[in-house]
């Protein structure tokens, strides 16, 4: 089931939120999970039997307590844990297995959603675990509420077990929380209904066009539309599942910091989807650095990292080079200057890098995005052409829309006491109209949400 259907909205939100609170205090924990059984088995029966043997196998691998005396057996089960993730992981988000007949058979069977995070939160524990910076999980229905609770499951935020464990002492619950939460939620909705579908139909009006035809304004706007709508669709997303965890109480971090706005691809890496940038520092980049004094090493660790972070939203030949785009480009920063971010000129470099990055990130293959960059650089000695200047023409308030809205204006002037006096007032009116708006055009399209990458 997706968040943007109108019978998760209206039907199964408000339902589990109901019975969520008339439950008593003491079992709440259960009913959530009860309650993420059924969104889990709503989304078939071979998925909630995927994700049942998932958390058993996890569960199982954290349980080297026991083991820790005999280190090399500790990381052992550490090793086959992140391993059988990893190979999970490869299986159903790479091509190259599909060329095994039973394989194939068991990807086209199940749908593994939020797959990319349910990797990362359960390496996450294990390492943790066998680092002693958490302790293990012994209880099968908290460890099990960590791994599918339905508010995070398709796309996070990402937060450790142990923080997890935590917020579930000590959350804060109520019809506050509630509100807080619906707000978020129809936010975030808003973002992916209103702006981010809208800008992936701009996006495939440029994608239909021969690109050895295509013009310079085209591929621009293209590329433009492409990178705001990625940024809408993932924030949208991180927003629901804030909105939806903060109903139940969990305050989960941002995921974004308005990253549109760079001054500098190392400045950027710090705004873009923080708590997946933080795992891989964390739990990739930081050992190595504590390992390695040498600077070629160190950079080269960084640039693998970013290709890592690039092959988890998709494995493909692509993603490996948008990745290296990024990586080669932070590296580079910090060799030239030992300031993280760059002055306000660095702004227009930053979008060039990204633009460069983003094609290869959509392209299905390496000479497409080698000739659409070549397009955009004018290769096919056509500017401007009366498509392009018909989709300028229909899309520039769009555009101007989304980069107003990704700039982060609204975090700017929120401090200012006349601003928050009208936030307070108009909010819940501005939620509620935009939610009306949101189920008035799901209830046309028949659906919403052209989720360009598969979490």
């Amino acid at each position: 089931m997706e968040f943007s259907t109108l019978l998760f909205i209206y039907a199964f939100l408000p339902v589990s939120v109901i019975v969520y609170y008339i439950a008593p205090k003491p079992i709440r924990n259960t009913v959530l999970l009860i309650i993420s059984v059924i969104f889990t088995a709503m989304s078939g029966l071979y998925f909630l039997a995927f994700m049942a043997g998932y958390t058993i196998i996890n569960y199982v691998f954290g349980i080297i307590d026991k083991t820790r005396k005999i280190k090399p057996i500790s990381f052992l089960f550490t090793f086959l844990g992140t391993a059988v993730d990893a190979s999970l992981f490869l299986l159903f988000r790479s091509e190259f297995f599909s060329i095994f007949s039973p394989a194939d058979k068991i990807t086209k069977l199940i749908i593994p959603i939020g797959l990319s995070f349910l990797t990362l939160s359960a390496v996450g524990y294990l390492i943790d675990v066998y680092r002693d910076n958490s302790k293990v999980e012994y209880n099968f229905f908290r460890f099990s509420l960590y791994i599918i609770m339905f508010t995070k499951l398709p796309a996070g935020p990402l937060v450790s077990c142990s923080e997890f464990s935590d917020m579930l002492k000590k959350r804060s619950e109520g019809i506050n929380a509630v509100g807080e939460g619906l707000e978020k939620f129809t936010i975030g909705l808003a973002k992916i209904i209103l702006l981010a579908d809208n800008l992936y139909r701009l996006y495939s009006a440029t994608a239909a066009i021969e690109v050895t035809k295509m013009s310079a304004l085209s591929a621009w706007l293209g590329a433009a539309a492409y990178m705001l709508c990625i940024y809408f669709t993932l924030s949208g997303i991180s927003d629901i599942g804030q909105g939806l965890s903060l109903c139940f109480g969990f305050r989960f971090p941002d995921s974004f910091d308005y990253p549109c706005v760079s001054f500098g691809v190392n400045d950027f890496g710090k705004k873009w989807h923080i708590p997946v940038v933080s795992w891989f520092n964390d739990y990739f980049l930081e050992p190595i650095e504590k390992r390695i004094t040498k600077k070629f090493f160190r950079y080269s660790a960084l640039i693998i990292m970013w290709i890592m972070i690039s092959l988890w939203y998709d494995v493909s030949l692509n993603k490996l080079i948008c990745g290296l785009i990024i990586g080669l480009s932070i590296a580079i920063e910090r060799i030239a200057s030992e300031k993280n971010s760059g002055g306000k000129s660095s702004v227009i470099y930053t979008f060039f890098i990204l633009s460069l990055s983003t094609i290869f990130f959509f392209g299905d293959s390496i000479g497409y995005s080698f000739f659409y960059f070549l397009a955009m650089i004018g290769g096919n000695n056509n500017i401007a052409d009366s498509l392009s200047l018909y989709l300028l023409k229909n899309y520039s308030v769009l555009i101007l829309a989304g980069l107003l809205l990704a700039s982060g204006i609204r975090k700017k002037i929120s401090h200012y006491k006349s601003v928050i006096t009208a936030e307070n007032l108009l909010s819940p009116v501005v939620t509620l109209l935009l939610l009306i708006v949101c189920t008035a055009v799901i209830s046309y399209s028949g659906s919403a949400g052209n989720i360009l990458i598969k979490l």
